[in-house]
């Protein structure tokens, strides 16, 4: 994790019955470019992984129909300026989702949404 205090963590999920590929692909036909990679957590775990200059990202399905989504980055504007693309993207395919950027300490720093319901 970073280790500045300007460094930002989110939490998100996806509602969404996409296998990981198809997720891949809808990320990077979208214009972010987007992999399959193992769980270090599970086994028989994998996840989408995406990247943006500080800011990483693991899309990791949990059940059939959702992802949960997990991130940090050096900073709250580079991690919600990145966020943004990936929101929109999910709007495009209208996807349920959610995400949350924190400061460090859980100060919430912002919340982007589909269909989800206001924090």
């Amino acid at each position: 994790m970073p280790a500045n205090d300007d460094c930002a963590i989110l939490h998100g999920q996806v509602v969404t019955a996409l296998s990981l590929r198809d997720l891949q692909q809808a990320l990077s036909d979208g214009g972010i470019a987007a992999r399959v990679g193992e769980s270090s957590h599970y086994t028989t775990g994998y996840y989408v992984g995406i990247r943006s200059g500080s800011v990483s990202l693991e899309f990791e399905k949990i059940t059939a129909t959702e992802y949960l989504v997990g991130g940090d980055g050096d900073s709250v504007e580079e991690m919600r300026f990145f966020i943004a693309d990936v929101s929109r993207i999910l709007l495009n395919l209208r996807l349920k989702h959610r995400f949350e950027i924190y400061f460090p300490h859980d100060h919430l720093a912002a919340y982007l949404h589909y269909d989800w319901p206001q924090i």
